[in-house]
């Protein structure tokens, strides 16, 4: 029951009218717009619980509402500032690690230089040094689990899980133990971010292999005070068992060594040099005290002239001291770089475009990184037994010969497809010839995975032999050992086909050097070859009668101009016309060419002389850039030819 209205008195003077809710919070706000901060008085406005008002009251009342006393704004203010200051010096390193590894944040170099002053004062002050402590006391805790397979066996495949990049190592027997390939990713920020992510994403495409990285920006062999390799690596192998251990350090390493009593090395003198090869081998030796095999990666060129110049210095000792040591060194400077040798800014892959570099012009952007570990797994499985999971793929394999004639061990790589339903399959072999100032895997570093499809696909060997820099696919009576062309006919085709499961059928493609080769041979030894095909050939040897290594092999053109033509593919096929027409030809050369004149009279004197021949010219020049757009037509024109039969 609602009790009755109270009557007012006609002399009692009326309250003021009460205010709306929304009119309350409206001056509250335009109040607080007004100030800079909280009075040391302020108070906050709280509604009470609609459902507890008298019976009979308006909800909208201002009477019931409260005024609840609040915090003077001004210590408010400065209690988050201190919080936020001191999170900010204890996780500077992430800070600096977020905004450099973000391809966006990273090109605003105000904001760069601010996180590096943070990191560098964090590390002075002390804060850095807490973080490490307390990082280590929760690394047991912070480790991921692995995952549990066959009767709770711990099988961790490389690539599943993101490590931490401050994580411990991984507890022993990782894997199921029998793994062909188990691989130790070490080093700096590289290695935690993206080039080192990426690396392990494309090593998980192989078979029998897992890998556990282990990357920490901001350290190297040059201040174990700020992190100790030498003390830690130990840790890491002795945990995880590698057989292989991928390392890489040097872009933090151009800086003084301090050595024991104090004594502090300049960097890139002699006593520096000596002092980082000592640590470069303590690397080396306790990896092969783990019974696993070292590959020492190579600093990448930068956009930083003077910090390249600092990395040559870093990579030279270390590619010295591997060698010496008896570990594997894999150049990695010019994966970066454009054609010319200069830092790539940008970089077109995969059928995106972005930036090669991240804002500070040392790490690779994702892109970059995406690229280079790519170009980097092909390098891995030239020195390494790695077999892609999927099998359309063919695998890569490093052959050795040691030659008689050229009194040397001669290489080659060979693309074998994968065993299929039948296992006495046999298979044809494509061989393919590199360029002058070249070497056996010149093919390999630049169109790896288009062979390795092609390979798989078309059930065909590739093998991309050595024909030495500047052999010419010829033998030489004048220098000792230059007998390229025996080798190639009397050694390395025998080899291959004693060795791997080859059909007995055969062609080649040659570039430049390699393409005048391969038709010269294929002239010269009628019935060995399917078809040959050049890209750019050197056609007419007399266009290079002032190059040295032919002066050095045919002697002087004008005095020796029979041998030149002997070994000229332009003289060759009005010399041996008959060989011509059982021979299919296919050439094709770049307008902008050097070698476009001889290739196009070429043509002309295969017409003339009605030698059936197919001649394509298009845009481009003596390059890779060329070379690359116009080598999947020379493998498919070959492929139809060794499969026609």
């Amino acid at each position: 029951m609602v009790p009755p209205r109270p009557r007012r008195s006609s002399t009692t003077s009326l309250p003021p009218k009460p205010r709306s809710i929304s009119e309350v919070k409206r001056a509250e706000l335009e109040r607080r717009r007004n100030s800079w901060w909280f009075e040391p008085d302020a108070t906050t406005i709280t509604e009470l619980d609609p459902d507890g008002l008298p019976v009979g009251m308006a909800a909208d009342d201002t009477r019931y509402f409260r005024a609840v006393p609040g915090l003077p704004m001004r210590q408010v203010i400065f209690g988050l500032w201190v919080v936020v200051a001191a999170l900010s010096f204890y996780g500077a390193r992430d800070l600096q690690s977020a905004v450099v590894h973000d391809e966006g944040l990273s090109q605003r170099a105000w904001l760069l230089s601010l996180v590096n002053g943070l990191t560098s004062a964090s590390e002075l002050l002390g804060p850095a040094k807490l973080r490490d402590l307390i990082d280590a006391g929760l690394a047991p805790i912070k480790q991921k689990a692995p995952a549990l397979e066959d009767g709770g066996a711990s099988v961790v495949e490389a690539g599943q899980a993101e490590p931490d990049p401050g994580a411990a190592p991984l507890p022993a027997n990782v894997g199921t133990g029998t793994e062909r390939n188990r691989i130790l990713i070490v080093g700096a920020s590289s290695i935690q971010f993206y080039m080192g992510a990426e690396l392990e994403r494309r090593l998980e495409q192989y078979q029998s292999t897992v890998t556990h990285r282990f990357g920490k920006l901001g350290t190297g062999l040059a201040r174990p005070d700020t992190f100790d390799w030498l003390t830690h690596l130990p840790k890491l192998l002795e945990n995880f068992k590698p057989t292989v251990v991928i390392a890489q350090f040097g872009g933090n390493d151009g800086q003084p060594l301090e050595v024991e009593g104090g004594k502090v090395l300049a960097f890139g003198t002699d006593e520096w040099k000596t002092e980082y090869a000592r640590r470069v081998r303590k690397v080396i030796d306790l990896a092969s005290a783990a019974k696993a095999k070292t590959i020492m990666l190579g600093m990448q060129i930068t956009r930083l002239p003077k910090h390249s110049a600092k990395l040559k210095v870093v990579n030279e000792v270390t590619q010295k001291t591997a060698e010496a040591a008896g570990a594997i060194y894999v150049d990695t400077w010019e994966l970066a770089a454009d054609e010319e040798g200069n830092s790539r800014a940008t970089i077109v892959y995969g059928g995106k475009s972005g930036q090669m570099y991240l804002g500070d012009g040392v790490h690779y952007g994702r892109l970059g990184a995406t690229f280079v570990a790519e170009k980097l797994s092909w390098r891995l499985e030239r020195l390494l037994p790695l077999v892609p999971k999927d099998r359309a793929l063919a695998r890569a394999m490093v052959m050795d010969v040691e030659s008689v004639v050229l009194a040397d061990t001669s290489h080659y790589l060979a693309f074998v497809p994968q065993p299929g339903d039948n296992p006495a399959e046999r298979f044809p072999v494509l061989y393919l010839l590199h360029g002058a100032d070249g070497a056996w895997t010149d093919f390999s570093d630049r169109a790896h995975a288009t062979l390795q499809a092609f390979a798989g696909a078309n059930r065909i060997i590739v093998v991309t032999p050595d024909g030495t820099p500047n052999g010419w696919y010829l033998d030489s009576s004048k220098v000792p050992g230059a007998s390229v062309e025996t080798y190639f006919m009397k050694e390395l085709i025998p080899d291959v086909d004693a060795r791997l499961p080859t059909a007995k059928r055969r062609s080649v493609i040659g570039l430049s050097m390699g393409g005048n080769g391969a038709i010269v041979l294929g002239l010269k030894y009628p019935g060995i070859f399917e078809a040959v095909s050049s890209m750019s050939g050197a056609v007419d040897l007399s266009k290079a009668d002032k190059r040295p290594a032919l002066i050095a092999r045919l002697g002087p053109y004008a005095e020796n101009k029979a041998a030149w033509e002997e070994h000229s593919a332009i003289h060759m096929v009005r010399a041996r016309r008959q060989q011509a027409m059982a021979l299919p030809l296919y050439l094709t050369v770049g307008s902008e060419d050097v070698w476009a004149p001889p290739n196009r009279a070429l043509h002309a004197v295969l017409d003339e002389l009605q030698v059936p021949h197919e001649f394509k010219e298009s845009p481009g020049g003596h390059a890779w850039s060329h070379w690359l757009e116009v080598l999947p037509g020379h493998l498919d024109w070959q492929a139809k030819r060794l499969k026609s039969r």
